[in-house]
């Protein structure tokens, strides 16, 4: 993915409703970051019924701070279906919650280092 490419895939996803939108590739893998939340898009397998689909797991940097578990979603999205609408949708419809608690973990952070 060149940055032009991932620039006009930002501004698609700020569009969107994604907060500050964050996009890479790594190889066949599509990461898409906004702070505290990443989705990672990978190629997945086919369905026989269905066709071929994209894995998108969707993972919480501020979950493994209280103990639980980063992924707070998996999702298949096959071909032909709006993939960045869904990223899209995932993403807004945890952020939220996710950037809240992540914010009070950093300043509770910065509240005991003082």
């Amino acid at each position: 993915m060149t940055q032009k490419q991932a620039r006009k895939t930002e501004q698609i996803l700020k569009s969107r409703g994604v907060y500050k939108p964050y996009v890479s590739m790594d190889g066949a893998v599509l990461f898409v970051e906004s702070y505290p939340l990443t989705a990672v898009v990978t190629s997945g397998a086919v369905d026989p019924e269905m066709g071929p689909f994209q894995c998108v797991k969707i993972t919480d940097c501020s979950l493994p701070r209280i103990g639980q578990d980063a992924v707070v979603s998996t999702d298949r999205v096959f071909l032909g279906q709006d993939l960045l609408g869904r990223v899209a949708a995932l993403l807004a419809s945890f952020h939220t919650a996710a950037h809240s608690r992540a914010e009070q973990q950093d300043y509770d952070s910065i509240r005991r280092n003082s």
